[in-house]
């Protein structure tokens, strides 16, 4: 079976400058959902804020959150690949709690947390074991 997918990232693309979809962007993307495309609508944001900035029934898919999160549209559900348990995104929470400027989970698959001197990204899968710490500090990565 041939694929044909086009792709495209929201912020600086998709979006105009005043954060809408063109009519003639949403006229043609629909065209080609309906000739059998996929389209595949990728950001950094997160679901209610895709939904927010554009109609998303003219994508089959998102993917947000950095990548993290996929969304299929038709299914009104989440495609989860990997997920880090529960138990160690609250582990990880209260270790930075009082240290961390910040700290986002993105869907199930990766917590950040800012410290003052490190930015630390867990994942659930992918090139580090899941729950295995990649810092950042000083201009080099130690894990």
């Amino acid at each position: 079976m041939d694929y044909k997918i086009i792709s495209m990232d929201f912020d600086g693309t998709l979006l105009t400058s005043n954060k809408k979809v063109t009519d003639k962007t949403k006229e043609v993307l629909l065209k080609y959902k309906n000739n059998n495309y996929i389209i595949i609508g990728v950001t950094a944001r997160n679901l209610a804020s895709a939904s927010n900035v554009c109609d998303i029934n003219m994508f089959n898919y998102l993917i947000l959150n950095n990548g993290s999160y996929i969304y299929d549209i038709e299914k009104c559900n989440e495609i989860n690949i990997n997920s880090i348990d529960r138990k160690i995104i609250i582990d990880i929470t209260n270790y930075f709690k009082d240290v961390a400027e910040q700290i986002g989970i993105t869907g199930n698959t990766k917590v950040i947390a800012t410290t003052y001197d490190a930015i630390c990204s867990f994942v659930g899968s992918g090139t580090l074991e899941e729950g295995e710490a990649l810092a950042y500090v000083d201009g080099s990565y130690n894990v």
